[in-house]
């Protein structure tokens, strides 16, 4: 891991600049631009506000989240969702849409997933500064508990880096993984506490929700940004315990399928 820091330090002004680069491509060529990073989220927001929401009334337990607002218990899950489904959406593709520079030997790799990860997290810090202004025009208002954030940050960054390093490396080899992904992206959604809560669900099925490991960064930003308190032990540590095996395994499998990389692409 140091070698891989030192690595990023080395190429750190060609891997912000592929950030940049990915990031134009997606919005500044476009007619709306930086507008899309905003309306398609939005868009999905409405769609599952209304459904599960003013539909079918699911209820949030305020004395756990300390408020009744669906709408707000609704978009703090989906702010890391959103950065979750990127990470995997995006995995796939990382070293297809780098394969020149995956066949210059000098350039490392590894150090490829790193634009990804940036550009993800740049939608991800519009998301937060537009959760931010929904707590703050809907009354609740932000408390000290956001000095929470960056470590929540954080945490989500390492679990996405590993989630791209494996994708990136076994997709050469499965070039069918990334369509097993997003189906695999639909039965989590409804296997995480997004739109609905833990304490809805049955007691006995609660312990099969807690051992999917996306559970843990969902909990952990609703405490956060809608309970307003410090995330609670068990999903602090569950959250730190994911994501460093994210992190780990999702290195280990890049490095280990390295070498043959190059003969795949």
């Amino acid at each position: 891991m140091k070698q891989l820091a030192q690595t990023i330090f080395h190429h750190r002004r060609v891997l912000l600049d592929l950030a940049i680069v990915d990031i134009r491509r997606r919005y500044l060529s476009s007619v709306l631009g930086l507008g899309w990073a905003f309306l398609r989220p939005l868009a999905t927001f409405a769609l599952y506000a209304v459904v599960f929401g003013a539909i079918l009334r699911m209820k949030v337990p305020s004395d756990v989240y300390g408020s009744d607002s669906y709408g707000l218990f609704l978009i703090v899950a989906l702010v890391p969702w959103f950065a979750i489904f990127e990470f995997i959406a995006r995995g796939s593709a990382v070293l297809f849409e780098q394969r020149d520079l995956v066949m210059r030997m000098a350039f490392p790799a590894e150090a490829l997933p790193i634009p990804y990860l940036l550009a993800a997290l740049f939608n991800h810090a519009i998301w937060i500064g537009l959760l931010l202004l929904f707590l703050r025009f809907s009354g609740m208002g932000w408390s000290a508990a956001l000095i929470w954030a960056p470590v929540l940050v954080l945490l989500l960054a390492a679990m996405g880096l590993g989630i791209l390093w494996f994708l990136a490396g076994v997709n050469v080899f499965l070039r069918d993984l990334g369509h097993f992904a997003e189906i695999g992206l639909n039965f989590a959604f409804f296997a995480t506490p997004i739109v609905y809560s833990l304490t809805s669900v049955p007691p006995a099925w609660r312990f099969l929700l807690m051992l999917n490991p996306f559970y843990y960064p969902i909990e952990a930003y609703r405490s956060v940004f809608l309970a307003q308190c410090s995330p609670p032990i068990h999903v602090l540590v569950g959250f730190s315990v994911v994501s460093l095996l994210f992190l780990f395994a999702g290195f280990r499998a890049f490095t280990a399928l390295k070498p043959q990389i190059p003969d795949y692409l």
